[in-house]
C-alpha cells in the first residue's frame, strides 16, 4: 500500500473520503478513491523559474540525470558564477522537472555546500540557503494513510526546519507512523503513542546524521468507523463533526492558541496573530517527546473528521467546514466546497495546505 497518497474508500457501509491539497498536478479516481489537487502553485513555479532564465526545453537539456537505483541527481547550473536568485530558480525548475517529467512524487531539493549549517559556504551559498528556506514551492506537508482489516490510520504532517529539512521531517514522521500501524494495528491511545514514539526515534536519528533541527507537526486519527482515537503535536488540527455541529478537538500547541486560552486574543484572531507560527511543541526527537493523545470515543453514523495543516485552516473557517458538510450530498462535493472556500478566503497564501476528510 502506498502511504504517500491519501485515499477514500467504501468498506462495509463505512465511507471514507480523503483529500490532499498540495502544489502537485494530480487528479486520480481509483476504486472509490478521489484526489483533488490544485495546479496553481505548480504553474507559478514554472513562471518564476523561467523569468530571465533559459527556455524550458533548454533547461531540460541542461539537466543531467544519474540513476543509481534510488536517486535522481539533476545538475541545473554548471556556471560557477550564478547568483543566489538564479540558484533558487534552478531549484524551482528541478523540483518541477522531477515531479512532472521524472514522475517523482516528493523530490528533495537541497543546496550542495560544504556543510548543512546556514552559515557555511561563501556569501552566495548563504544567500541561496536563505532563499530556499523561505521558498514555499518546496512542499513541507506530507499526508498518508494505512489500513488493516477494518482499522484505518490517517496522518497529516507539516515539516519544520528550513530548506529541504522540513519536507524530510514530515515524510519520516508520516510514513513511520503508517508503517508502525500496519505492523501492529490497534485502536487505542497506547498503540497510537507507540507509533508516534517510533517516528520520533527515527526522526531523531536523521537529525543526528544531518546535524539539523528538523521537526514536524502531526495529527493522526485511528478509527474503525465505530470508535476513534487521535493524537497531535504542533498546530495541525483535527475537527470533529457530530450531529452536523463542528468542534475543534485538538488545541494548537502555539503561542497564539495559548494567548487565546488566556483571554489575550479571540479565537478568530489566532489566524492573524504574529505568534500563530510560533510552536510550543512538535515531533523532533525521542528525548523531547511532547504530544497529546485522546481517549477512545464512540462514533455515530454521519460523524466526520477533518485533519489539516495550518495552511488549510487559516483560510477554511469552521463555519465553512460545517455549512459545506450540511449542504452537500456526497463527500466529494464537501471537499470541493472546502477548496472553494480556501480560494475565496485566501489573499496571498504562500503556505502549503493539506487536509484529509473522513466521513463515517
Amino acid at each position: 500500500m502506498d502511504y504517500k497518497r491519501v485515499k477514500s474508500g467504501r468498506e462495509k457501509g463505512l465511507v471514507w473520503l480523503a483529500l490532499i491539497l498540495t502544489a502537485v498536478i494530480l487528479v486520480q479516481c481509483v476504486i472509490n478513491i478521489v484526489l483533488i489537487v490544485s495546479n496553481r502553485q505548480t504553474k507559478a513555479m514554472f513562471d518564476e523559474a523561467l523569468q530571465g532564465q533559459l527556455t524550458m526545453q533548454e533547461e531540460i537539456n541542461s539537466l543531467k540525470g544519474i540513476d543509481n537505483g534510488n536517486t535522481e541527481n539533476t545538475d541545473n547550473a554548471e556556471n560557477s558564477e550564478n547568483t543566489a536568485e538564479q540558484l533558487k530558480s534552478f531549484a524551482i525548475m528541478g523540483n518541477a522537472y522531477a515531479k512532472n517529467v521524472l514522475k517523482i512524487t516528493n523530490p528533495k531539493i537541497a543546496l550542495l555546500n560544504i556543510g548543512s549549517e546556514h552559515h557555511k559556504g561563501d556569501e552566495i551559498h548563504q544567500e541561496t540557503y536563505k532563499l530556499l528556506e523561505d521558498m514555499q514551492e518546496i512542499n513541507e506537508d506530507y499526508v498518508g494513510y494505512a489500513n488493516s482489516d477494518k482499522l484505518w490510520c490517517f496522518v497529516v504532517c507539516d515539516g519544520l526546519g528550513g530548506q529541504s529539512f522540513g519536507e524530510v521531517a514530515s515524510e519520516i514522521v508520516c510514513e513511520t507512523v503508517c508503517k508502525s500501524f500496519e505492523k501492529a494495528p490497534e485502536l487505542s491511545g497506547k498503540a497510537l503513542y507507540r507509533y508516534i514514539e517510533k517516528a520520533a526515534s527515527v526522526l531523531g536519528e536523521e537529525r543526528e546524521s544531518t546535524k539539523s533541527n528538523m521537526s514536524s507537526t502531526i495529527v493522526a486519527l485511528v478509527t474503525d468507523g465505530e470508535k476513534a482515537v487521535w493524537a497531535h503535536s504542533g498546530d495541525s488540527r483535527l475537527y470533529y463533526i457530530s450531529k452536523k455541529r463542528i468542534s475543534q478537538i485538538t488545541d494548537d500547541h502555539s503561542i497564539a492558541f495559548r494567548d487565546f486560552k488566556e483571554g489575550i486574543i479571540t479565537f478568530d484572531e489566532i489566524r492573524t496573530s504574529p505568534n500563530q507560527n510560533k510552536l510550543l511543541s512538535s515531533i523532533s526527537d525521542i528525548d523531547d517527546l511532547n504530544f497529546d493523545v485522546s481517549e477512545v470515543i464512540d462514533l455515530k453514523k454521519g460523524d466526520a473528521f477533518v485533519l489539516c495543516t495550518d495552511g488549510f485552516w487559516e483560510y477554511v473557517y469552521e463555519d465553512d467546514i460545517e455549512k459545506s458538510f450540511a449542504k452537500t450530498k456526497s463527500p466529494k462535493e464537501w471537499l470541493e466546497k472546502m477548496l472553494e472556500s480556501l480560494h475565496e478566503n485566501e489573499k496571498e497564501n504562500n503556505d502549503n495546505y493539506s487536509a484529509i476528510a473522513v466521513e463515517v
